[in-house]
């Protein structure tokens, strides 16, 4: 049997423990579903509900108590694990009120697709700043591995820092992240214009005076020093990369971020797809392993913006027949991951 540390105290505990139980049997999330659930039991017993039977007034208030104060992903997430349990009890034969489950809403952050121009223009920037400088300034001096990294792999910024030499397998042409956001290792592969620009900075990298550079272990990209790169060094690089090459982006306030290169790598990979004749629908699990997407839902975003951006080669509309629709919304109401 299955132990659950958690202590209800309201009506509601014993559906509350089984519920917990079923979750565990389906893999959820016991650890958000718990805090979810300490927080409807608390507000339940703090207003003296002595009855298994929930009310729409007593869901509606308890939504309201949070409503201003959590983020719209937040407050969506804690009102679906709540329907979820209330329809659990409902299996069992308590009558409750079942609130109508709300459409899942997307962060109002709308990515920057760079155009293949622009992709070239960054490159183009970037080889400059390091070849004009006799000393290379802090990150710049693996700058243009770096953005040639994330846009021909998809890596996510976090990942390409963190590299170790070890992770560059140059023979099978690849790199093999242990240590991703979602927790699962991957491989990513290497193509042959790539392999020429890690080459040149390996061939920068062995004039530094540093020992132990070669080692296994070490970060794979370093500064002009021989360290390894910070991240707030490079999106300041980066920042600077953008306005050298006259790139805005979307946001006026920040410009185009680094990681929009991650996004820009999915969707450009799609429209290549789409040029070569393959049925993008068929392609999502591959591009979604590729990207290192915990569900196929962070995929399907990627589909959305590139039949907006594309109109004329993709309708966004007749892309997913039923089943696949299932399987997105079922994801979208518990996928935290959107990058």
């Amino acid at each position: 049997m299955i132990m659950i540390d958690a202590k209800f105290l309201s009506p509601l505990a014993p559906y509350m423990d089984k519920f917990l139980v079923e979750c565990a049997l389906t893999h959820k999330d016991l650890g958000c579903i718990t805090n979810i659930l300490n927080m409807f039991d608390k507000y339940l017993y703090s207003i003296g509900i002595d009855t298994e039977h929930i009310t729409e007034v007593i869901f509606e208030n308890w939504v309201d108590s949070f409503r201003n104060v959590n983020n719209p992903k937040t407050v969506y997430r804690k009102r679906s694990y709540i329907i979820m349990l209330l329809e659990y009890m409902a299996t069992l034969g308590v009558k409750c009120f079942i609130p109508k489950r709300l459409p899942y809403k997307a962060r109002p952050f709308v990515p920057y697709i760079f155009t293949h121009d622009e992709i070239l223009r960054i490159f183009d920037v970037a080889d400059h700043w390091r070849d004009k400088c006799i000393k290379p300034d802090s990150a710049i001096f693996a700058m243009p591995l770096l953005l040639r990294i994330l846009y021909s792999t998809g890596m996510r910024v976090g990942e390409a820092l963190s590299l170790k030499n070890k992770d560059a397998c140059l023979k099978s042409h690849a790199f093999r992240l242990e240590y991703t956001k979602n927790g699962s290792e991957r491989l990513c592969p290497i193509n042959t214009e790539l392999e020429v620009e890690i080459h040149k900075f390996i061939a920068y990298r062995n004039l530094i005076s540093k020992k132990h550079l070669e080692e296994p272990e070490s970060s794979f990209l370093v500064n002009h020093r021989g360290n390894p790169l910070s991240q707030r060094t490079v999106l300041a690089r980066f920042h600077k990369i953008m306005y050298k090459a006259g790139i805005k982006g979307n946001n006026p306030k920040t410009g185009a971020r680094l990681h929009d290169i991650r996004h820009t790598a999915c969707v450009h990979v799609m429209m290549k797809l789409i040029g070569e004749g393959y049925d993008l629908y068929n392609c999502i699990p591959v591009i979604s392993e590729f990207m290192g997407h915990k569900s196929l839902f962070s995929t399907e975003q990627y589909l959305r913006f590139t039949a907006e951006m594309y109109p004329q080669y993709i309708s966004y509309s007749h892309m997913a027949s039923e089943p696949i629709t299932d399987i997105l919304i079922k994801a979208a109401e518990f996928e935290d991951e959107y990058e």
